[in-house]
């Protein structure tokens, strides 16, 4: 059971995070930049990858509590959004402004909102917000998971060109489409779960 759950929160949020996408995305923003300073970019990106997660994740119920949300209200936003950011994938379009020459890209926008986008966000909320004292072992289960994605992004990022070159821009595209009938299930799923417990 415990390995189940492990396996099946690492897909979600291996999805979710899109590892693959985010190749094509962090070579265009590190255009110019020498190894070392892609090195850092990257480090950058997954630290801030890593705070804004995990404060969603243990923090999600007090951040629901103080906006005066519901957890099925925010189910069904969340599941709209990452519907949205499914549809993206799949039409190999986004919504993010690419930086200017002197911004930090690394932190923004590709640590928040292009890799930790709105159903990112919207899922570790709901997780988060879950108020039963029983979910406290599945919430340290999932940030094993979550840690498990991370490490993965890190090592996809850190190989980004190569990844690129083996791959080629039709294959990343490719796999960015399944990444996105993937998040568009996912999404069906929380939003009827969401509009289920509303009519419960």
């Amino acid at each position: 059971m415990t390995t189940a759950f492990l396996i099946s929160n690492f897909i979600k949020l291996f999805f979710l995070l899109s590892p693959f996408s985010m190749i094509s995305v962090f070579l265009t923003f590190a255009k110019g930049l020498d190894h070392k300073e892609r090195k850092m970019a990257v480090g950058r990106t997954i630290l801030t990858v890593i705070i804004v997660c995990f404060t969603l994740l243990w923090f999600g119920n007090s951040i629901l509590s103080l906006l005066g949300i519901s957890l099925d209200g925010f189910r069904i936003g969340a599941g709209t959004v990452l519907f949205m950011t499914a549809i993206s994938l799949i039409r190999g379009t986004s919504f993010y402004e690419k930086p200017g020459p002197e911004d930090d890209f690394a932190i923004v926008p590709l640590g928040l909102p292009v890799i930790v986008g709105p159903g990112t966000i919207g899922y570790l909320l709901i997780i988060g917000g879950i108020k039963d004292p029983d979910i406290e072992h599945e919430r340290l289960l999932v940030s094993l998971s979550l840690v498990c994605v991370i490490l993965t992004l890190a090592l996809f990022l850190y190989s980004s060109n190569a990844i690129a070159r083996i791959m080629g821009k039709r294959g990343l595209a490719v796999l960015s489409k399944v990444t996105g009938l993937v998040l568009a299930a996912m999404s069906a799923d929380i939003v009827f779960t969401g509009i289920k417990n509303f009519m419960a």
